[in-house]
């Protein structure tokens, strides 16, 4: 029973119309009608929760929809944040939802006799497509206003030929990001019973002069004896007059059974009666082999079409069920696109009797193929429990081709938890991959299950950080099953530390060591790392045993990493800026190993640094500290680009000394994936790719100082980088180059043999006076303190 919609969103247009009759259809004028509406309203986002509705209002309309098609223009900058669904006065029908990944719906139309779906096309959209019919992310994101919805969800647009075009028609859009790209609803449109939108650039399809067919059997392999289900879906002629009285049959003497005569009674498999989907179903009575079966519509015009249905193969027997307790059969079990819990797939109960705790369940059958494009690795099985939660499988690994069917002798389908046999009570196929139509059909499946004696089984551990220093604290968590038949009693998990010099640190499944609820098989507990820990990678082992003398291990990788130097707040004093004017400069005396931030969201950390030793410069932010997908820079003293690099050889970002040739004081800055360095203009100083590798400049502003950050900076968090050949910039303006405690004659000469190009033995950057460059004005600087001047 229809409810009443739980809400009234915020935003709806409702839009005069623009009517156009006679399109193309001159002898039936009054039947060929276009309806539009240009609302030119900004799509909301998911965030606001208030999709746009627009509204055509339709009277004076076609009495029987004979054809339906529906135009769309939206400017958006990625149309995989577009949702669509179309309200009918009668039910509702998923246009598109999350498709493509580029920009606009440039003039899309929406046409069931379209070769190809919504969802396999490509931005920007720009022609016709099949809708992509049942609702898919639209309820998941917005259950509210999904839920406004009402009547039947359609899987095609000719499910409503036959009705009268008049009443509300809406368009429900919406996009499913909350953040950044943003989009506008142009132009919708109606195209009834053949008629073309002359704002679309391209004609509608004509209508029909002689009937129209599309084929389909229920499978592409059959055994001798199964049963085939023809169906044939008709669109009737429409000039010069409609077709009446139309009759399918189908030549099936190949395969044993003469001429078949489909009818569109309702009872045949076709759906409701009177829809012009003909159906029928025989035994196969062939021997092993392809067969090609022809069919013919006509009506009682005297106008027919002929055609073949798929090629089936008649092949031998399945196979049989597999070793295991209490075997149940199933046959002709139907998958469809939309992951588990669509409500076309096929449900069945399952009644396990027997004594034990059942571990494994056993699988096998014969998958057959319902839909190009569709994969045998896609078809997944759900066994559903008294708890109401279910064990997802996919029992055909690896098989990425197209296929007609496929043999499964024996899958072992593992349970997590183990259970009696009486908590197993359904299951459900369902196909992993959204995908229009029918994906796959188990046309036989049996499954057994046997109870085994088992050790402990950790599911999965996992460590949070997965690094710390010697002497602190780092969490581990482990989800761990009990053995069974008989039952584990007395069961620990810990964490063997002896890689790293230590013993062993007991996980706890109390509710008191941020392992969630007490004795829900989910461990956890802070691990202190050995004070003598060596640094580096190392794999620890977690070990769950019993008092049964039973145990299970998984390994864990962990690193035990050193302190860092210098660090963006406890020794910058808070966020670094993100140009050279404002940059955090990082002083202090001798070699700097290592700093560590913070990145947030829309922001760069710029520093300024010594490069003491230019041949054995090397940032990494590699670090397993490091919590985003960092870009790392490297500016010289005023500002013009040196070098870059997105990812480097270990994960993170890297530079080295590739174009670093003369130490002193540089700037790097550190910011996520795709925030990126532009100059007085915008322009980019580095182009956006390739990833990897260390490069100079080659953007459209590669000569130009560094002005500005943007893009997309989808990460925020910490980061660590540790370096070689930098030094700390010395205190600000210490004019004892040479180190020798004294500010005299001494430290002038040290530095003009320096800017000449003689040997550096304190490593401090020559560059006194700081601007870019290393000359005489660094010298005349430094006389200048040493006289007792002001510092440049």
């Amino acid at each position: 029973m229809f409810q009443p919609p739980l809400r009234e969103p915020q935003m709806r247009h409702t839009t005069a119309l623009t009517f156009a009759a006679g399109l193309a259809i001159a002898a039936s004028s009054a039947a060929a009608q276009v309806y539009s509406s240009a609302p030119n309203a900004e799509i909301p986002n998911v965030g606001q929760f208030v999709p746009l509705t627009d509204t055509i209002t339709i009277t004076g309309g076609p009495a029987r929809i004979a054809d339906l098609n529906v135009n769309l223009k939206i400017q958006h900058e990625y149309d995989e944040d577009v949702h669509a669904v179309l309200q009918t006065p009668y039910g509702y029908i998923n246009l598109t939802t999350s498709n493509g990944f580029g920009q606009d719906y440039l003039t899309t139309r929406f046409d069931d006799s379209a070769a190809s779906s919504i969802t396999s096309g490509a931005s920007p959209y720009d022609g016709d497509y099949r809708p992509e019919g049942l609702l898919n992310q639209w309820a998941e994101y917005d259950p509210n206003s999904a839920a406004q919805f009402f009547g039947p969800n359609y899987r095609r647009l000719t499910e409503l030929n036959g009705l009268s075009a008049n009443g509300d028609w809406t368009l429900w859009i919406e996009d499913f990001n909350s953040l950044f790209q943003t989009g506008t609803l142009l132009y919708w449109s109606l195209e009834f019973n053949y008629a073309s939108d002359s704002n679309n650039p391209r004609a509608a399809a004509p209508a029909p002069t002689t009937p129209r067919a599309k084929a389909s059997i229920n499978y592409s392999v059959f055994t001798s004896g199964q049963t085939a289900r023809f169906l044939i879906d008709v669109t009737p002629a429409y000039l010069p007059t409609p077709s009446t009285g139309i009759t399918a049959t189908v030549n099936a003497s190949s395969i044993g059974q003469g001429t078949i005569t489909l009818l569109d009674d309702g009872v045949n498999d076709d759906g409701v009666a009177g829809n012009l989907i003909f159906g029928g179903a025989v035994p196969v009575d062939a021997a092993l082999g392809d067969y090609a079966l022809s069919y013919s519509v006509q009506d009682a015009q005297g106008r027919a079409t002929t055609g073949t249905f798929p090629t089936i193969s008649v092949v031998g027997p399945g196979p049989t069920c597999p070793q295991g307790q209490d075997p149940q059969t199933f046959t002709n079990l139907r998958a469809f696109g939309g992951w588990q819990q669509d409500p076309d797939n096929s449900l069945a109960n399952l009644a396990f009797t027997g004594t034990g705790r059942i571990t494994d369940i056993h699988l096998s059958g014969r998958l057959a193929s319902g839909n190009t494009g569709s994969f045998a690795s896609n078809a997944g099985i759900a066994i559903y429990f008294t708890d109401g939660t279910a064990n997802l499988f996919e029992p055909i690994p690896d098989q990425f081709n197209e296929f007609s069917y496929v043999d499964v002798a024996d899958a072992d389908l593992h349970l997590f938890t183990p259970r009696d046999p009486g908590e197993i009570v359904g299951i459900e196929v369902y196909d992993n991959f959204e995908n229009e139509g029918l994906d796959e059909t188990w046309q036989t499946l049996c499954l057994s299950f046997e109870t085994r004696n088992t050790l402990p089984i950790i599911n999965f551990a996992y460590n949070d950080p997965s690094s710390a220093e010697p002497g602190a604290a780092a969490g581990f968590y482990a989800s761990v099953d009990t053995g069974v038949n008989p039952f584990s009693t007395n069961l620990t998990v810990t964490v063997d530390l002896s890689p790293l010099g230590g013993g062993s640190a007991e996980l706890f499944d109390d509710g008191a060591h941020n392992d969630g609820d007490a004795e829900d098989g989910f461990y956890g507990g802070d691990v202190t790392i050995p004070a003598n820990a060596p640094l580096g990678p190392v794999t620890l082992n977690v070990v769950a045993a019993d008092a049964q003398g039973r145990s299970a291990s998984t390994e864990v990788p962990f690193t035990v990493v050193g302190p860092v130097q210098w660090d963006e707040t406890v020794n910058g004093g808070g966020d670094a800026g993100d140009l050279p004017a404002s940059a955090t400069l990082i002083t202090g005396a001798g070699t700097l190993g290592s700093l560590s931030g913070f990145i947030d969201l829309d922001n760069a950390d710029m520093y300024a640094i010594n490069i003491c030793d230019p041949a054995n410069f090397s940032a990494d932010s590699s670090d397993p500290r490091t919590q985003f997908d960092t870009q790392m820079w490297l500016f010289k003293a005023n500002g013009a680009g040196v070098e870059f690099n997105d990812d480097g050889p270990n994960g993170g970002s890297f530079l080295d000394n590739s174009f670093v040739t003369e130490p002193g004081t540089y700037y790097l800055a550190i910011t996520s994936y795709d925030y990126d360095a532009r100059d007085g203009d915008g322009e980019l100083i580095w182009e956006n790719t390739p990833f990897q590798g260390v490069r100079a400049p080659d953007g459209p502003a590669a000569t130009s100082p560094i002005s500005s950050w943007s893009g997309f900076n989808f990460s925020t968090g910490p980061y660590v980088v540790n370096f070689t050949g930098v030094c700390f910039i010395g205190s600000a303006c210490d004019p004892d180059v040479n180190q020798d405690g004294n500010s005299d004659q001494g430290d002038i000469d040290y530095l003009i043999n320096v800017v000449a190009g003689g040997d550096n033995p304190t490593n401090i950057d020559p560059d006194f006076n700081r601007d870019g460059n290393v000359d005489q004005g660094d010298v005349d600087a430094l006389l200048n303190v040493v006289a007792g001047g002001d510092c440049p």
